[in-house]
């Protein structure tokens, strides 16, 4: 009976008529199935409109039905008529596609409708477009569709994925089923991702499909093994497109941006071409209207000729026939609407170029197209004049895009093929791809070539990218691995393909002229003039361009007030056309050829001074190219202007072709330049009255500022190096002719102007007149002259100070000590002329001054002091002080004096080291009850100068005992000692016979406490687990015993058993699983115990059986799944092996029992789980029922 079956399956399957899934899996097809996607909010992967599809159909015939999702949770079809009249499917088996009688789901797919299954008819009582659109069980999708081969046994699961669907159209005489009559805009399908890892490529996808064009062109697109887990393919006329909705002929990185919209209307721009089946039906009309976007579309078009002709190409600035960088614009006439290959080529051996080619969407009638007038490299036309070139504009026939989206692999690329309707294959379409905006990836899974705008058939290279190889993806883009993170994953993969008939040609002689014209200089042969004195301007030209300049202008603008007398030019290349003076400047109209120069001298003089002039005369030349010539730094890219501007509407960046000259500029009369005065004097001042002229005296420098010219003068500022480097005196002021101002100075004398005995300096002084040109003046003795400044004195006698100790201290090593006596030694030099009233000042010794009666003269005297130390000068480590010796100078009766020193030449203060006591801190310890404490209370304490002579303690400790062990201090707290404490002080005696302050040492003795911390495990249902519930108990200051543990409350759902080193053996009853707990406590070693603690248990696991016996023993009935009470509802379907349910419960209660009339054998189960929080997942098995199996 099998063998008859598949004998009649093979006959059937050569003469029924379905379209769907059969044609994408027809009986033999090769690699897995991709499930269709239904549900357009739950998809992210392309366009979903719940698997939507349509059929053009006549008054009388039938539309059959069906899916493998019919009946199913929310699986239906509707079905709506052109006029809108729905038809929906209901909750029964017409319309499913299953497995019945004899056939399984696969054979009743092949063996189409009404044989191999039962689909929804429907009479058609219109002509017209009908929408057929496919419902999914489940309208979210989770994980992925089912992991089947093509050709293999399907099963449709309870998803959002459809496995088998069908539309087929019934002539009206019921006796044939019609092909080609059902396309859609878009397939969006699912494959499981395991088939990547398959090498030979068997888990690829190989639907085959048929696109219709508008132009009524038709291509075969076999997917040839390609793989996209989910992802999304159509067809359309443009590809991906701009925000302007203009084609960009490459693929995209984004794939959810950049196209139309597929399953919305055509514009007169954007038409999506249709997918068919099969061969479309040489039946279907022109158009036809009904349940479409828009209400009707195109469907099959007669191919129409297109002529074409009245082609020019004319310059932006209407040159015909020239090329400039601005571009042209290309124009020609046709006779129908389309898309047009516009393809320039050179026909000049001399003046090769790479092909331009352009596509425009021309309308019937008159067409513009903007060229940029570069070449297929974007590099200028060669330079040249009248050169033959070669226009050629062919519509493209059946240009089609195939945009897959999402499609991480195709290894082994598209196969295209282009048919007649009739059915004639006329052989494999030369593909175009180009991938330059694709994230790079590995080398090996990128498309090579990346560009491919030549065109490669596509048997030959179909646009392959990517490998049959398993996921990888560690780090990097989304598409920089392998899997389902290769190259296409993620993005918009654009192939399109055409056919170019030409329609017309054209052949023309182009100039292409490029000269890079400039101003090379301009030069004066005077810098400053007087009113009406003439003076000559000479202006270089020249054309360092490769093509000579026809009709370029030249200009050489003026301002107003200036006049030209005359003009001459040199040149042994360049011709004039015409030449043109008037007030405001030349111009010149002429020919230069390339490498040509021109110059142009032009006489002028001031005739009218403006204010400008007092300050530049500003002059301009300028040269502008000729209408549709290039020149590199001066083109404007303006589309909008239709003829060369001035230079500086001309003018980019790095532009020679302007250049000012702003250099001369009339001289003022003299009355008008204005002058200044400065006469500058000194007096002297003793500022701390001490009769002498020394360091830190004033000198007082008095300045006379006056105006001498006739026009007012302003910012002035008065400027003396010796005074301050920056400005003395720069009021805000305007000094009238004739006025005086009056200014003085105050300058401090330094060590170094007593040391040169004199003083010379100069000042000066600017000014600015009202046109903010300047006059200036050097300081004098009068207006009249420059004479410097001079103030000058004599040395003065000099006296020099040198301080030191001469004895030691009674102290550890000789240190200074309270009772010794410091002996200060003073040694007075004297040089220079005579001096008189000789003394010394020490404050530290004596408030009187020491008069020293008995001075050598040009020689050294001493004299020594005692000072007497206490008790307070201990607090500070060092007495620091300083001496000074005066006399009287006798020339000027001025005090001389000195401050004493190291030396005679440092004024250093005199340091004298004194000893130091110790300075204790107190101190503070903590320990707990029983632990010995080092006493190391000197750590924090201050060492004096001297080293210790004995400590004092100054009482006795209360709770415990003091022991000395080599140097070291040692507590011991009694045993009774718990939370107190106690404080003893101390002091230290150094050998320097000093003592420290007193300080106290003060211990805390703490008790100990034990401390039990919550624990929680989770372990596996049934399983003996060890705990370990010490591991993070402690106590302070002591340390837990592990044989205390005592167990407060015990376990509700397990056993437990103590072991001795505190570890506790846990053995949960035998079908539970969920939360249990017992409660302990734990001592330290010292019997403190703790608070009681809680040791949590989590029994996990999910346990389905295998095999179950329902044979009323009491044991293993049920199929009961253990660990099923930690979920909040299950959902258990069970089929027998020939795909048949016997079970279906949406809230599943642990109870199933299978009924006595249920077969034993293998049979299968999906369970899908539920809980609060988390998505929901899905396991799948098999369930042995064995009725006479006997537990023992």
């Amino acid at each position: 009976m099998r063998y008859l079956i598949l004998l009649y399956l093979l006959i059937i399957t050569k003469t029924i008529f379905a379209e769907g899934s059969k044609d994408l899996y027809p009986a033999g097809v090769r690699g897995a199935r991709a499930y269709i996607v239904s549900g357009r909010s739950m998809f992210n992967n392309g366009p979903v409109e719940n698997g939507a599809h349509y059929a053009w159909v006549k008054k009388g015939e039938i539309i059959a039905v069906a899916s493998s999702a019919q009946n199913i949770g929310n699986g239906s079809i509707e079905v709506i008529s052109p006029s809108g009249i729905r038809y929906q499917t209901t909750n029964n088996d017409i319309g499913k596609i299953q497995a019945t009688g004899f056939l399984n789901t696969r054979q009743a797919e092949l063996a189409g409708p009404r044989i191999g299954y039962t689909p929804l008819e429907i009479n058609a009582t219109e002509e017209g477009i009908w929408s057929i659109k496919f419902y999914a069980p489940y309208a979210t999708t989770e994980g992925e569709s089912a992991m089947v081969q093509a050709n293999a046994i399907w099963l449709q699961e309870y998803d959002a994925f459809i496995a088998a669907w069908d539309i087929s159209i019934r002539d009206i005489t019921d006796s044939n089923w019609i092909n080609g009559r059902v396309f859609t805009h878009s397939l969006t399908l699912s494959i499981h991702s395991r088939n990547l890892e398959r090498s030979d490529g068997s888990g690829g996808y190989y639907g085959k499909n048929y696109i219709l064009t508008n132009d009524a062109v038709i291509y075969r697109v076999d997917a040839n093994g390609n793989h996209g887990l989910g992802f999304s393919y159509f067809a359309n006329n443009l590809g991906f497109i701009d925000s302007h909705e203009n084609p960009i002929y490459k693929s995209i990185n984004q794939y959810d941006q950049g196209y139309h919209y597929p399953f919305l209307a055509d514009t007169d721009k954007l038409i999506t071409h249709k997918l068919f089946y099969n061969l479309p039906d040489s039946d279907l009309p022109k158009e036809s209207i009904g349940q479409y976007p828009g209400n009707k579309t195109w469907l099959l078009n007669k191919p129409v000729v297109a002529e074409v002709n009245s082609i020019r190409i004319v310059g932006i600035e209407g040159r015909e026939n020239h090329i400039s960088k601005k571009g042209a614009w290309i124009s020609f006439d046709s006779s129908y609407k389309g898309r047009y290959q516009i393809a320039i080529s050179s026909k000049s051996s001399q003046h090769q170029f790479v092909t331009i080619k352009m596509v425009h969407s021309a309308d019937i009638g008159a067409n513009k197209i903007y060229w940029n007038g570069l070449d297929g490299n974007s590099q200028m036309l060669p330079v040249g004049k009248g050169y033959p070139i070669e226009v050629d504009i062919s519509l493209l026939d059946g240009e089609v895009h195939f945009p897959f989206l999402d499609i991480e692999v195709n290894p082994q690329g598209l196969l295209v093929e282009r048919f007649e309707l009739s059915g004639k294959n006329l052989g494999y379409s030369t593909l175009y791809w180009d991938d330059s905006d694709i994230s790079p990836g590995i080398p090996s899974e990128m498309s090579n070539p990346l560009i491919n705008l030549e065109g490669i058939l596509s048997n030959i290279n179909g646009h392959k990218w990517g490998s049959y190889k398993p996921t990888d993806w560690s780090m990097g883009t989304v598409n920089s691995w392998y899997g389902s993170h290769s190259f296409g994953n993620g993005k918009g993969m654009d192939t399109w393909t055409y056919n170019l008939s030409i329609n017309s040609t054209y052949n023309k002689n182009i100039t292409v002229a490029i000269h890079d014209l400039q101003i090379e200089s301009i030069s004066t042969d005077k810098d400053v003039i007087d009113l009406n004195e003439s003076y000559w301007y000479t202006v270089k030209i020249k054309n360092e361009g490769p093509s000579g300049a026809e009709s370029a202008y030249f200009s050489f603008t003026i301002p107003e007030g200036l006049l030209i007398e005359s003009f001459t030019s040199s040149t042994t290349c360049a011709t004039s056309l015409q030449d043109h003076l008037n007030t405001s400047g030349f111009s010149s109209t002429l020919d230069i050829p390339s490498g040509c120069e021109v110059s142009y001298q032009m006489k002028v003089k001031v005739v009218q001074a403006t204010e400008e002039f007092y300050f530049r005369i500003p002059v301009q030349g300028s040269i502008v190219r000729s209408a549709d010539s290039t020149d590199p730094d001066a083109i404007s890219l303006d589309l909008s202007k239709t003829s060369p501007g001035s230079a500086e509407e001309e003018c980019l960046a790095n532009c020679n072709n302007i250049k000012r000259h702003d250099k001369v500029m009339l001289i003022e009369p003299e009355y008008e330049r204005g002058k200044i005065g400065l006469v500058k004097t000194v007096d002297y001042f003793d500022s701390n009255k001490d009769g002498i002229i020394s360091k830190g005296d004033q000198l007082e420098y008095k300045f006379r500022v006056k105006n001498l010219g006739q026009t007012p003068l302003q910012r002035l500022a008065l400027i003396d190096e010796k005074l301050s480097s920056t400005p003395i005196w720069s009021p805000n002021l305007t000094l009238k002719s004739g006025e005086e101002r009056l200014f003085t100075y105050k300058y401090v004398l330094t060590e170094s102007d007593i040391v040169n005995n004199i003083i010379i300096n100069s000042a000066h002084i600017e000014a600015y007149n009202p046109r903010n040109r300047i006059t200036s003046d050097i300081s004098g003795s009068d207006f009249g002259n420059d004479n410097p400044t001079v103030f000058s004195f004599e040395n003065l006698p000099v006296l020099k100070l040198k301080k030191t100790v001469q004895n030691v201290g009674t102290g550890e090593e000789g240190q200074f000590t309270v009772g010794d006596i410091i002996q200060y030694r003073f040694e007075i030099k004297h040089i220079g002329d005579k001096i008189a009233d000789v003394k010394i000042v020490d404050k530290l010794i004596s408030d009187s001054a020491f008069h020293i009666s008995l001075l050598k003269s040009n020689g050294l005297t001493n004299y020594v002091a005692n000072y007497l130390i206490t008790e307070q000068e201990t607090i500070n480590s060092k007495i620091i002080n300083t001496a000074s010796v005066l006399g009287i100078e006798t020339k000027y009766n001025t005090i001389i004096k000195d401050i004493s020193g190291h030396s005679f030449e440092d004024d250093l203060p005199t340091e004298t080291s004194i000893a130091q006591p110790y300075i204790t801190s107190n101190d503070n310890y903590t320990i707990y009850e029983g632990e010995r404490l080092r006493l190391d209370f000197l750590q924090n304490d201050k060492p004096g100068s001297s080293n210790i002579d004995r400590i004092d303690l100054l009482g006795n400790f209360q709770h415990g005992h003091v022991i000395a062990d080599n140097n070291s201090y040692f507590y011991t707290p009694s045993i009774t000692a718990k939370n107190v404490m106690e404080r003893v002080h101390y002091q230290i005696l150094d050998k320097s016979r000093l003592r420290s302050n007193q300080s106290y040492i003060q211990i805390n003795i703490k008790k100990t406490e034990a401390i039990a911390t919550n624990d929680s495990i989770r372990i596996n249902h049934g399983l003996k687990s060890r705990l370990y519930p010490l591991r993070n108990d402690y106590s302070n200051g002591s340390e837990i015993d592990p044989t205390s543990i005592e167990i407060t409350v015990l376990p509700k759902s397990g056993k437990l058993l103590l072991n001795s080193d505190g570890s506790i053996d846990y053995i949960p009853d035998t079908k539970f699983t969920g939360i249990d707990y017992f409660e302990y406590q734990v001592s330290d070693k010292n019997g403190n115990k703790s608070e009681a603690a809680r040791y949590s248990i989590q029994v996990t696991g999910l346990f389905i059986p295998n095999v179950i016996s329902p044979n009323e023993d009491g044991i293993n009935d049920s199929f009961f799944i253990i660990g099923a009470n930690q979920y909040d509802k299950l959902e258990l379907r069970i089929f027998n092996r020939l795909g048949v349910e016997v079970l279906n419960s949406a809230d599943y209660q642990n109870n199933w029992t299978p009924d006595k009339k249920l077969d034993e054998g293998t049979y299968y189960y999906i369970l899908k789980v539920f809980k609060l929080g988390n998505a929901p997942y899905t396991k799948k098995g098999s369930l042995l029922i064995v009725r006479d199996l006997k537990f023992h």
